[in-house]
């Protein structure tokens, strides 16, 4: 999946894999960074389900990403056969 951050050029934008599972943690790991993602991801990133059912939790978490310097570019998808952006 990397490959198709190659350009035309043979140059390609910065791809950084890791085994880190939470934002919270990749956010340390690469701060001040921008994080793409698709809006299905956005969507388990705010729901407090995710965080022990704990809007505080959530909320914390997001803090601490956004203190990291880091945000989010999102994508739209297709799920469940509806484009949401």
């Amino acid at each position: 999946r990397a490959l198709q951050f190659v350009g035309r050029d043979g140059i390609g934008a910065p791809v950084v894999l890791t085994r880190a599972t939470l934002f919270v943690d990749k956010a340390r790991l690469f701060p001040n960074c921008t994080f793409v993602v698709g809006a299905d991801t956005v969507a388990r990133l705010v729901d407090p389900v995710y965080y022990g059912n704990s809007a505080a939790e959530m909320a914390a978490s997001l803090a601490s990403i956004r203190a990291q310097g880091c945000d989010f570019l999102v994508a739209g998808r297709l799920v469940e056969g509806e484009y949401t952006t």
